[in-house]
């Protein structure tokens, strides 16, 4: 074993500096060695767990980002730690002098304490190099922990701010809709009187903070897992939100009461970001068992709640004084065109992070 021993160690070094490099300094959602399996495999159990206690089921699920965040850390924690042991294990007695009582026993428990003094740079009186191999070796296992505790620390940090950054986006669309999650009452407020001359500088501002938010999971696909116990920090609330207003824009107004806000650069912004975003997620994030494909397409009943829920948008546009197409037919039929184009991707999402329907959109629940 003892032969073998330094090669698996280098192995087991090698994979978590790489892991460490493609999560932290290569940050792309998808990549990674072993990062991207530990998360999923710890949501995997999160979410059966709060499955089997459906009454706890927020205050569970609210636990598995920070839970992710330690797992991966002491993973990368235990690569090292364990892969320099087993390098230093075959070296103890003769490349690494052992003094007092831990000479009598140089096993692989006492190569693993040598590591942990190395990776900690704290150092071991009772244990001291001897060769330059093991010189160098204990310096570079020492550069290695710090490295790491160091890029742990910017991970953590960046991870953090990426949330608080997706939380206050959140509480923007929240608040913009009236606390209410429907993308009509935002539009209705972006018009309110029938004026839209600020629509614009609103929507461009929204799609930046929107670009943010999806460029952020982009870079730290953790961030996905930080679902919190309110629905309106809900990701597929937020998506949904920006995808039916540019949807209601595109089909629900007139272009030129509305001083062609349906085919300004902001509501093109916000709908080519949202679509990206959508469809990258459920390329690299969702498991295939819950794809949209493996959804069932919408039937006669759900296209009809969304012609509902268009004339229903209608309707509060026009107590707003807001000018409507003039063909509101025509327009329900592109409404569901459009809605067919990203409803599954946000409605996957949703049962991924385990989010009700009637969470994400309490207006339609009663359509």
């Amino acid at each position: 074993m003892k032969a073998i021993a330094p090669y698996l160690g280098a192995a087991l070094v090698l994979l978590g500096l790489l892991d460490v490099y493609f999560t932290v300094l290569f940050s792309r959602s998808g990549v990674g060695l072993l990062s991207p399996y530990v998360q999923s495999s710890l949501w995997r159990l999160v979410r059966a767990a709060a499955k089997a206690s459906p009454r706890l089921r927020d205050r569970v699920l609210s636990h598995a980002g920070p839970a992710l965040l330690s797992l991966v850390a002491l993973t990368w924690v235990v690569l090292l730690l364990v892969g320099f042991g087993l390098v230093f294990w075959p070296q103890l007695g003769s490349g690494v002098r052992v003094d007092g009582a831990d000479a009598a026993r140089p096993g692989f428990n006492l190569a693993l304490v040598y590591s942990g003094y190395n990776l900690t740079t704290l150092g071991a009186n009772s244990m001291t190099p001897q060769t330059p191999l093991t010189h160098w070796l204990s310096v570079a296992e020492a550069g290695c922990g710090l490295g790491l505790f160091t890029l742990m620390l910017t991970y953590i940090l960046q991870v953090y701010n990426a949330v608080l950054r997706m939380n206050h986006l959140a509480l923007k669309l929240h608040h913009s809709s009236a606390e209410n999650p429907d993308a009509a009452e935002m539009v209705a407020r972006l018009g309110a009187g029938g004026d839209f001359s600020g629509a614009r500088g609103e929507l461009a501002t929204v799609a930046e903070d929107l670009l943010e938010f999806f460029e952020s999971h982009h870079f730290y696909p953790a961030i996905t897992y930080f679902r919190f116990a309110e629905a309106e920090y809900a990701a597929p609330r937020m998506v949904l939100l920006a995808m039916d207003a540019v949807t209601l824009i595109r089909t629900g107004l007139d272009g030129d009461g509305c001083d062609h806000l349906d085919r300004s650069e902001a509501v093109a912004e916000l709908h080519t970001a949202g679509m990206h975003f959508l469809k990258e997620i459920t390329q690299t994030l969702l498991p295939a068992a819950f794809q949209p494909g493996r959804l069932p397409a919408p039937d006669a009943a759900e296209l009809e709640r969304w012609r509902r829920r268009y004339r229903r948008a209608l309707e509060r546009f026009g107590a707003e004084g807001i000018r409507v197409t003039a063909d509101p037919q025509s327009g329900a039929e592109r409404y569901v065109r459009m809605r067919r184009e990203w409803d599954a991707h946000v409605k996957a999402l949703a049962r991924f992070l385990v989010r009700d329907w009637k969470e994400v959109a309490p207006h339609e629940a009663a359509l």
